[in-house]
């Protein structure tokens, strides 16, 4: 029992805020009916509520997104930087923020402390998408609601680390824009407030890519930071290029994650700020 809050127009009563069970133990999860080829991944994705994989898991009733879409949440278009702003940063600290906005998720959410919040990863996915007025947003939630669903049906794969690496960029980009912070690894300049962009792409050599992303800011006139995954399986040293510029003047650094405690063996290459590993 994490708290006592007064019901709002009733004298004298209280309700107790409880926090959603969680179990990421793999080996005891397994045991549930069903669930014998249940993964790390697809647990994240249910924040490792127990109830929440045995019914879709087990039960087979709804998939997450039938339950979330029976909920019906919309978002006014008026809304939407408003509402993005405090959910972004709800997801980022674990904090609830002064504003109400946020309030119409908590029935996803699970309680982790007073004042506290978290949500289930599939649903951050799910209400990401809700944001149709930022790209960058619902470029999230088909990371996280399509890409990867697909791989936590499978272990030790390590595309899904590339997602989960993928989306926290992301979101510290958009944090950037919302709020005017330094963005991912102290990427811009504070109070710039710049847009976020995210593309996907095939190309199978760093110059090819570079070439797409000088492209891409010669004809951007505003601050811009850049996300650019790199598809292709077998591309050297990077699975992500994160970005920032505007008119034809950019920095741009590397992302490689990785499953075991390997790290690259060759220098930073031409046109690369720096190489992060994960």
């Amino acid at each position: 029992l994490e708290r006592t809050q007064p019901v709002p127009n009733i004298i004298a009563r209280t309700y107790r805020i409880v926090h959603m069970p969680q179990c990421f133990d793999l080996d005891e999860l397994r045991k549930m009916p069903r669930c014998t080829t249940l993964t790390k991944s697809f647990v994240s994705l249910c924040s490792g509520i127990p109830s929440l994989i045995y019914s879709v898991i087990s039960l087979r009733e709804e998939t997450l997104t039938d339950r979330f879409n029976r909920l019906g949440l919309t978002i006014s278009a008026l809304e939407h930087r408003t509402v993005l702003s405090d959910f972004v940063g709800e997801v980022l600290y674990g904090v609830r923020s002064a504003s109400a906005s946020c309030r119409r998720f908590d029935c996803l959410s699970t309680i982790v402390g007073v004042e506290k919040i978290q949500w289930p990863l599939f649903y951050i996915g799910c209400i990401c998408k809700l944001f149709t007025k930022f790209d960058s947003s619902v470029f999230i939630g088909r990371l996280i609601c399509r890409d990867l669903l697909i791989y936590s049906q499978t272990e030790e794969g390590g595309k899904d680390w590339e997602v989960i690496i993928t989306v926290a960029t992301i979101l510290r980009s958009l944090y950037s824009n919302l709020y005017g912070t330094l963005g991912p690894f102290n990427l811009c300049p504070i109070n710039i407030y710049p847009n976020v962009k995210c593309i996907s792409t095939d190309l199978i050599t760093l110059d090819e890519v570079l070439e797409v992303v000088t492209n891409f800011y010669s004809k951007t006139e505003t601050s811009t930071i850049l996300t650019v995954s790199l598809e292709y399986n077998k591309f050297a040293d990077f699975d992500l290029l994160v970005c920032f510029g505007k008119l034809n003047s950019y920095i741009c650094d590397g992302y490689q994650m990785k499953l075991n405690r390997t790290y690259p063996k060759r220098d930073i290459p031409v046109g690369i700020r720096q190489g992060l590993v994960f």
